[in-house]
């Protein structure tokens, strides 16, 4: 909480403090609290205005990716993350592909396709990921093929999950229609999709 003061992040960030967030994230990754503590002390100093023309560059996000690819049950941390890097920039999303954006994505929304806010934090990275880099389109709907169909059949109840999927299939329909086309047919979700869409029109009733 004190490096929500501008202050206190400056003079954090002055002081090396990226380098101990790094070095935790590196060394601490098999505890979930510490986890989330970090990437919330990294969150607000992003938020920082004193700090933020020089923090972006110095932001551990390769780090923190690692971390969430290596533990997709850490749900919350997955919901952090998400809110960290949305929205991406061209430049930032090359370096979490680098670093294992697509597999973090992929294993965590296996792991949480019951959880809402998950399965929310995920459609909008999907989402980011298709809008940003087209090509990846495909190569996103084959390996969340399964995860997607999980979610949509685990949230018929919750209309605003939902939307939110049927955002990022709107997305991926975009960059690619082969891609959406795989999705409906090979992936089998077109009896999910009818669902998920007729669900939309009484929600907008």
């Amino acid at each position: 909480r004190l490096l929500e003061e501008p202050q206190n992040a400056k003079s954090f960030v002055n002081k090396g403090g990226m380098d101990l967030l790094k070095d935790m994230l590196k060394y601490y990754d098999h505890e979930e609290i510490i986890m989330n503590a970090v990437v919330d002390a990294i969150d607000n100093i992003s938020k920082t205005k004193q700090t933020q023309q020089i923090s972006e560059p110095m932001i551990p996000i390769s780090s923190i990716t690692n971390v969430v690819a290596k533990h997709p049950e850490y749900n919350v941390l997955m919901r952090k993350f998400a809110d960290l890097i949305v929205p991406l920039t061209q430049e930032m999303l090359q370096q979490l592909l680098n670093a294992g954006l697509l597999k973090a994505v992929q294993q965590s929304l296996t792991e949480n396709y019951q959880d809402p806010d998950t399965v929310t934090a995920i459609m909008a990275i999907i989402k980011q990921i298709a809008m940003n880099q087209p090509k990846l389109a495909q190569q996103i709907a084959k390996v969340n093929a399964r995860g997607i169909q999980y979610a949509i059949q685990s949230n018929q109840n919750n209309p605003e999950t939902l939307a939110k999927i049927l955002d990022a299939l709107h997305s991926i329909g975009k960059a690619d229609g082969v891609a959406l086309n795989y999705l409906i047919k090979e992936a089998k979700i077109e009896d999910q999709l009818d669902k998920l869409l007729q669900s939309q029109q009484v929600s907008d009733e």
